[in-house]
């Protein structure tokens, strides 16, 4: 009479994603942790609305509904928007491509930076990516920016995003280098010590970082760094600012 207890799954269920607890018609943020590509296009059509990153756009892109190529690659997330009767999404196996694995790096000629936030403890809590494109109309484009998805896993870690167009954006593109972006922080414990840096910088401006209320600037291309202590927890907007300036340096 003895009893064991497993953790972890049995063989024939790890075979296959099983999400449970989706609301119908409400888009939900989900990844493909299986070892293989999902067929997005097949996907869509069976079950709801797709969209897949695209790494030229650095952002969530909708599956075209004649795109039979479209896959959803392993190990990365996907937006699904359940159709109206679906509550939980049963990836069979019917469902994954048997092509190669991978993904491609963001074009080198993109005018862009990222700006990353982190703790007392170095590690990246979080990180918001804003790229330059002067022929972008200045409102919401979800070709090209993509919505904030908030983690809340790590109950310790703030999370780093900007404010535009009355939302909250994970990656944004800008037409207009003059005017200041506004970033905002989402912090889980107070008073932490947090650290703004810069990083994958293809822009020839200066990346001015200005913390309202302490009345500091901090060029971030010039390797200055904002260090706070004083952030309570909840969001926190209207205090820090981006600008961009041209580099001095530059001819």
């Amino acid at each position: 009479p003895y009893t064991y207890k497993f953790n972890g799954r049995f063989y024939n269920e790890s075979k296959v994603l099983y999400y449970e607890g989706l609301t119908p018609e409400k888009p939900v943020l989900l990844t493909n942790t299986y070892p293989a590509n999902i067929n997005a296009y097949k996907l869509q059509e069976d079950k709801g609305t797709i969209q897949i990153y695209d790494y030229d756009k650095c952002s969530f892109v909708a599956v075209a509904a004649d795109n039979q190529d479209a896959e959803i690659l392993s190990q990365h997330g996907f937006l699904f928007t359940p159709k109206s009767d679906l509550t939980a999404l049963n990836v069979a196996k019917d469902y994954f491509k048997n092509t190669e694995t991978g993904h491609r790096s963001v074009a080198e000629e993109v005018l862009s930076f990222r700006i990353q936030l982190s703790n007392n403890k170095e590690s990246v809590a979080s990180e918001v990516y804003i790229r330059y494109d002067e022929l972008k109309d200045d409102a919401v484009d979800y070709a090209s920016d993509a919505p904030k998805a908030f983690n809340g896993m790590i109950k310790v870690l703030p999370e780093l995003y900007v404010m535009r167009y009355d939302k909250k954006w994970s990656g944004i593109s800008i037409p207009d280098i003059s005017k200041p972006i506004p970033l905002g922080v989402k912090m889980q414990v107070s008073n932490q010590v947090i650290t703004f840096s810069i990083s994958n910088v293809n822009m020839p401006y200066d990346i001015i970082l200005e913390d309202r209320f302490a009345e500091k600037t901090y060029n971030l291309s010039a390797g200055e760094q904002c260090v706070v202590d004083d952030l309570v927890a909840g969001n926190c907007e209207g205090r820090f600012y981006i600008m961009l300036q041209e580099n001095a340096t530059d001819e």
